[in-house]
């Protein structure tokens, strides 16, 4: 990134939470297949924001989730929220509201590539950076883009020279990469906080909007180390 870096965006080196890694899959990945199933798949993170603001307002982050979900070559595995104790990087804030979302790509190849990982995180900030929607006011803003690590899950077992598993044995977990983007805001108080979380999803959203879209599909079916895509040969 070059020096017309907002202050509000920051692009960093890799994130590697070591025990606390994301798995990929999991048991509980929610396939997003229309926008009305975002809500379903995050609510167990965003009830309680729901509960202390209103469902208005965090509406934002499930458009933004819909919309990363039908970008073609990616797509969001794990979304959280921050907790309440989350301090603000600002030391004049008392109040902090935030949320991540883990961004894949649907090149089952390319996830074990730091390289794509940094890539794709840079690509996606100079495409903030260079928005033609950024409000006057972006105060408390704070918009993180940094590759990160994550374990990915391989179902392994004696196949078919097609690829198909006849004796599963088990799963295998490999070093994988991904991208993260975590999108905060920051005031005097959590109501306020939120709010200017919320606008900056909702500029997220809106810069993100003239991208190719293509109608999502189901991502997490893995069989013998290949996704399967519904309509699509292996």
């Amino acid at each position: 990134m070059d020096s017309k870096i907002p202050d509000w965006l920051s692009v960093e080196q890799l994130v590697d939470a070591g025990e606390h890694r994301a798995l990929y899959p999991y048991p509980l990945l929610g396939n997003i297949r229309s926008a009305s199933e975002c809500r379903t798949c995050a609510l167990n993170e965003t009830e309680a924001f729901e509960e202390e603001f209103g469902r208005d307002l965090v509406q934002p982050l499930y458009n933004l989730l819909w919309r990363l979900n039908t970008i073609g070559d990616i797509f969001t595995s794990h979304t959280s929220v921050s907790p309440l104790d989350r301090k603000s990087p600002f030391e004049w804030a008392k109040a902090f509201i935030g949320s991540s979302m883990l961004i894949m790509t649907r090149d089952q190849q390319g996830r074990h590539s730091l390289q794509a990982a940094q890539g794709r995180a840079g690509m996606l900030a100079r495409v903030l950076a260079g928005s033609k929607v950024v409000p006057t006011d972006t105060t408390g803003w704070q918009i993180r883009l940094f590759p990160t690590t994550v374990n990915l899950a391989y179902q392994t077992g004696l196949g078919t020279p097609d690829g198909n598993i006849i004796i599963p044995q088990g799963n295998e977990e490999r070093t994988g990469f991904a991208h993260e983007i975590v999108i905060t805001g920051s005031a005097g108080n959590r109501r306020r906080a939120a709010e200017r979380w919320a606008r900056a999803i909702t500029f997220v959203c809106e810069t993100l909007e003239h991208l190719p879209e293509h109608a999502p599909y189901q991502h997490f079916e893995i069989l013998n180390g290949k996704r399967v895509v519904p309509g699509t040969r292996g």
